[in-house]
């Protein structure tokens, strides 16, 4: 039922935020025209196609598991694949939704197929999250090494720390438009990664006798957690580049410090990142707090449920 819910809201955002794109599109489009004489680095669109197949594959994966090891056991417990098929449907994924409509193979099916929609839009949202969050970095990595470059060449002239301070803003504006369009994605993302995550964590806490429910259950969970840890920190990498601007800035040699230069490091002093409504910022640290979340989570489980878990 959550997850239904989840599922409409998700949608519900997601057509949001396709009315608010076309605009959002073109003001990356200006940041986009105006950066295309930087250097590039790296392939963006490769590393965006390995991210996209790489999670819609863990995706794939995940959802198989949950799903084909309900269905052998609905099919141990019947003498044919036609009953253990309805059993599967009424019993084990759809049995609120049939005790409403009466069964029929299609109508199984098509939920079946309904409920692969609702995963794929669950990944999608987490997929959208880590491609703007690559694509950001990719930009804040250019001014980075532009910066770089200049402290090397060791730039003086004050225009030329201008027009890559003025790029710098640019992505700022872009990285605030961004929170504006998505920060309501990320915090539907975020919210149902965790239900899932703790609910899984409380299921490990219970005994699992039969061998082949336990290695689909850690393979589940373990992906489970490797792909919120991917949304963490592709998520968080223009915030990682961001730093890097400000240490750049803040090495920079006297004899080539000028009035820009001082300008760019106060620029500097508004931090880039991505968040959820501003409930919480997309940083590396954000791992290390839901790790701790987690466990106390599960110590709370544990002191509450002590009776119910030994005899589970």
């Amino acid at each position: 039922m959550i997850f239904d819910f989840s599922s409409v809201v998700q949608w519900l955002i997601l057509l949001q935020i396709s009315t608010r794109w076309p605009k959002f599109v073109r003001e990356w489009c200006r940041v986009e025209t105006r950066m295309r004489n930087y250097k590039f680095y790296g392939n963006l669109k490769r590393k965006i196609f390995v991210i996209t197949f790489g999670i819609l594959a863990f995706a794939a994966v995940e959802h198989c598991l949950v799903n084909f090891n309900s269905l052998s056991k609905c099919l141990k417990s019947t003498d044919s694949i036609q009953e253990g098929l309805k059993f599967y449907f009424t019993s084990s994924n759809f049995a609120k939704i049939f005790t409403f409509i009466s069964y029929s193979l299609w109508k199984g099916f098509l939920l079946e197929f309904v409920s692969l929609q609702k995963a794929f839009l669950w990944t999608y949202s987490d997929i959208f999250i880590m491609i703007i969050g690559v694509s950001l970095q990719y930009r804040f990595h250019q001014i980075k090494e532009q910066v770089d470059i200049m402290i090397e060449s060791k730039i003086k002239n004050e225009n030329t720390w201008l027009s890559v301070r003025k790029d710098y803003l640019l992505l700022v504006r872009l990285c605030k438009k961004t929170n504006d369009t998505v920060s309501t994605l990320i915090l539907g993302s975020f919210t149902i990664n965790m239900y899932f995550v703790l609910k899984q964590m409380f299921k490990s806490l219970m005994r699992i006798e039969n061998t082949v429910d336990r290695v689909y259950f850690y393979m589940s969970f373990g992906l489970l957690i490797i792909r919120l840890g991917f949304v963490i920190i592709f998520g968080s990498a223009a915030n990682e580049e961001w730093k890097d601007i400000g240490f750049l800035l803040h090495s920079v040699p006297t004899e080539i410090h000028n009035v820009e230069v001082d300008k760019f490091i106060d620029n500097t002093s508004f931090e880039i990142a991505l968040s959820g409504k501003q409930f919480f910022v997309i940083k590396r640290d954000l791992i290390l707090k839901i790790a701790g979340t987690i466990v106390t989570y599960e110590l709370v489980i544990i002191q509450l449920n002590t009776d119910e878990l030994k005899s589970a």
